[in-house]
């Protein structure tokens, strides 16, 4: 998978990198088998409260979860190499929470639930290979990340002759202490965006 490139910088076209991790396992690359990616971000809304004198009060809601949804086309049900950052072949085990290493596959759905990470790249970095990665000096790159989320709906579908997997991932704005589960980045020429370090029980980003 090569990094996008964009003429004169109008707009980020056609190509991203996407990089999902289980806390505290491998990162996979699935850009390979992905069509579309669509961020719905939690919305920070308002509700204006009316007052006696005809004045508003803004009263403001909870920022809402963020859902991730993509529509892709595995050829597996799951990874089976360990190897950090290759190419994804499957997602069944990430949703079931029940893996599976040696062919031939066979992966059980279970009531296990596991955190990952998922990380969307767009940059004219050639030589970026993962949306987890670094951003060199002198390239420009715009990242997505969003931790602490669950692969909540996966639904295969055969409709128009070739298998499609559409996939949700859902995550909560902040953890429990309050500290932040969605991350944006970007460089413009200047600088270098680092790579995210592995995603663990006591390390989200860096």
């Amino acid at each position: 998978m090569t990094a996008v490139t964009v003429a004169s910088f109008d707009a980020w076209m056609e190509r991203c990198l996407i990089t999902i991790q289980k806390q505290g396992g491998t990162a996979y690359e699935f850009a390979g088998f992905t069509e579309t990616v669509d961020v719905d971000l939690g919305d920070k809304d308002i509700e204006g409260i009316p007052l006696v004198n005809g004045g508003r009060v803004a009263k403001w809601n909870p920022e809402a979860d963020t859902t991730v949804s993509f529509d892709c086309y595995p050829v597996e049900i799951a990874t089976t190499t360990g190897v950090a950052n290759a190419a994804a072949t499957g997602i069944c085990d990430m949703w079931a929470g029940s893996y599976d290493t040696a062919n031939p596959l066979s992966i059980n759905n279970s009531r296990t639930r596991d955190k990952h990470r998922l990380s969307i790249l767009w940059t004219e970095d050639s030589a970026a290979a993962s949306g987890d990665g670094a951003v060199t000096n002198g390239k420009r790159g715009l990242r997505l990340a969003f931790v602490d989320g669950f692969i909540t709906s996966m639904k295969p579908s055969f409709t128009d002759g070739i298998l499609k997997f559409a996939v949700s991932f859902k995550t909560t704005p902040y953890d429990k202490t309050g500290s932040a589960n969605v991350l944006f980045e970007s460089v413009d020429n200047v600088g270098t965006l680092t790579a995210l370090s592995a995603y663990t029980t006591s390390n989200k980003w860096r």
